[in-house]
């Protein structure tokens, strides 16, 4: 049985805490690939701290459509901020885009301007997501695939979550994502790109039993590409309602124990670059 999984550490940049515990996640092993906010105050301190990190991740667009302040003018993208120039929330953003409220023209100006700051530190984005999965949002999407072919990214994210992964975690979101198109891998493999077989994420975040949780997946991974998103850091007051519980994951993806999991599973670990060899035809 062939099973391969990438592993990706989401939010490296959204400060220099929380890309400093994903530096320390990645130096487990596990974690072989981040993806980067590039919209975030902290972006270019976080990139001179993995710089001089000496690992050797891929690095990939975290599209960023609702936490803090957008890198384009707010009155160049009004659909998608409030009165105070700040994006809206993500309940917000998805209410808009399900009645086609939000302008794909103005996604893909912020989003663009977001892959060219990333573009300037890195010489190849070798993936794209969303936070908050935003660029599975109707319109939205358009934007991504836009942004995705411009800039040469082939590969982007699926986030639909299988059933295999713990199924009673976090139901409705992983229901809210699974209605959406553009969740599921075939959208993106029929416009051309790389995207997993299988995803999991939200059913594997922090809270009671993590380690453990972790090590069932692991023995449950389905055959072919997985892709399952994490989210490890250190904890900084305030910074969103995740908060300490980025820490536990950085404790469970550097825990040698779950190296000899995956091995004794039989899995093998790649990145967003190496592992899928093409997309649907």
């Amino acid at each position: 049985m062939d099973r391969r999984l990438i592993v990706n550490a989401d939010d490296f940049g959204m400060t220099v805490d929380v890309s400093r515990g994903i530096i320390a996640a990645a130096r487990g092993g596990v974690v072989r690939s981040t993806s980067a906010m590039a919209s975030c105050p902290d972006f270019s301190r976080s990139m001179e701290e993995l710089e001089g990190s000496g690992l050797s991740l891929d690095v990939g667009l975290h599209a960023n459509l609702t936490w803090g302040r957008p890198i384009s003018e707010p009155s160049e993208i009004p659909t998608l901020v409030d009165g105070r120039g700040c994006f809206l929330t993500r309940s917000k953003l998805l209410a808009k885009a399900l009645v086609r409220a939000i302008s794909p023209e103005e996604a893909y100006r912020e989003m663009w301007a977001q892959a060219a700051k990333l573009a300037s530190r890195r010489e190849r984005i070798t993936h794209l997501d969303g936070h908050h999965h935003v660029h599975a949002f109707p319109e939205v999407a358009m934007a991504a695939e836009r942004v995705a072919r411009e800039f040469g990214i082939p590969y982007v994210r699926a986030p639909r979550e299988g059933l295999w992964s713990p199924w009673r975690r976090a139901m409705l979101k992983r229901f809210a994502i699974f209605m959406l198109a553009a969740s599921g891998p075939g959208y993106w493999r029929s416009r051309g790109f790389l995207s997993s077989d299988n995803f999991g994420g939200f059913s594997l975040g922090a809270g009671p039993g993590l380690r453990q949780r972790w090590i069932d997946a692991v023995r449950m991974l389905p055959e072919g590409v997985c892709e399952i998103m994490a989210h490890p850091g250190y904890f900084a007051g305030g910074l969103d309602s995740y908060g300490a519980g980025r820490e536990e994951e950085v404790t469970v993806l550097a825990d040698p124990e779950l190296i000899g999991a995956l091995n004794e599973a039989g899995v093998k670990l790649v990145s967003p670059a190496s592992g899928r060899s093409a997309p649907d035809a």
